[in-house]
């Protein structure tokens, strides 16, 4: 009696293909996610940086200016200005919120909120309280 194989290759045949086709699959889900989180840095990398070159920049004007006045301070569009002269331009992935302000014989306090719609849960809000 003669054993007929042509079963077996047949079997081997399709095992092989769902294991290539589900190490396919897990390669490909590991490099998107890990796609994902290289944008997501890249992001919060440039929404960092804008918001320190920010601070830095009111924290030098307000040194710099004995009759400092937040009356001066403006935002239009993603651009931030201190009496017409430009402090920062935010990057494509902020916007500003609603600058608070408020000024004080010996106090300077200013938050200023930055949205950034690919982490809405994360707060990178400026924060500057000054103490002449």
């Amino acid at each position: 009696m003669k054993l007929n194989k042509k079963g077996y290759m047949l079997v081997e045949i399709v095992l092989a293909s769902v294991i290539a086709f589900g190490i396919a699959y897990f390669m490909l889900d590991l490099t998107i996610k890990l796609k994902n989180k290289n944008d997501d840095l890249v992001v919060e990398t440039q929404v960092v940086t804008d918001k320190t070159i920010i601070a830095n920049g009111i924290m030098k004007t307000i040194i710099e200016n004995d009759d400092f006045s937040c009356d001066k301070i403006s935002i239009s569009g993603n651009v931030i200005k201190y009496d017409g002269t430009t402090i920062d331009v935010l990057n494509e992935y902020a916007s500003f919120g609603t600058i608070e302000k408020t000024c004080t014989t010996g106090n300077i306090s200013i938050l200023i909120p930055l949205q950034v719609s690919q982490m809405p849960d994360r707060n990178f809000d400026i924060k500057i309280n000054y103490e002449r």
